[in-house]
């Protein structure tokens, strides 16, 4: 992982200040994002892993929370526009395409949802799956710098 990386990381710790198994909300919500602009599920799924799975290993995440969040959002790019299976299975049963992407939106969304209600649950359940460590208190105004750099 490069030191832009770590930086992103690390400024997004900072933002969630110490919501537990904060790494794979952002999983969920990345991955989701990344679904919508990429619509390949395996290529949502190698970015969100090489891009996180060393990160909540450093940080002590177990195997579940942090492989579990990609790959169900990898999943999302199946289903969630522009999924190019929808196109390819749209094409193949002479569906319209653009209904077929459309009816994806809301399934997508409420998935991603159920993934960030099962990380909330489980982060109850085992304190020890996404284990707390210290974040630097930051002030709204801190907050807002942060975003803006």
């Amino acid at each position: 992982m490069t030191k832009h990386h770590r930086e992103m990381f690390n400024a997004i710790d900072r933002l969630m200040g110490k919501v537990p198994g904060r790494l794979s909300y952002v999983t969920v919500v990345g991955g989701t994002a990344f679904s919508t602009l990429s619509g390949s599920s395996m290529g949502s799924t190698a970015l969100m892993g090489s891009l996180l799975v060393p990160e909540m290993e450093r940080r002590g995440y177990k195997k579940h929370m942090s492989i579990g969040p990609i790959l169900g959002t990898g999943g999302l790019a199946i289903i969630i526009p522009p999924s190019a299976l929808a196109v390819l299975l749209g094409t193949l049963a002479q569906v319209d395409i653009a209904k077929l992407l459309i009816a994806g939106i809301i399934p997508g969304l409420i998935l991603a949802s159920f993934y960030v209600l099962t990380i909330f649950i489980h982060t109850k359940l085992d304190p020890d799956a996404a284990p707390a460590y210290e974040v630097a208190a930051i002030s709204l105004l801190g907050k807002l710098k942060l975003i803006t750099t």
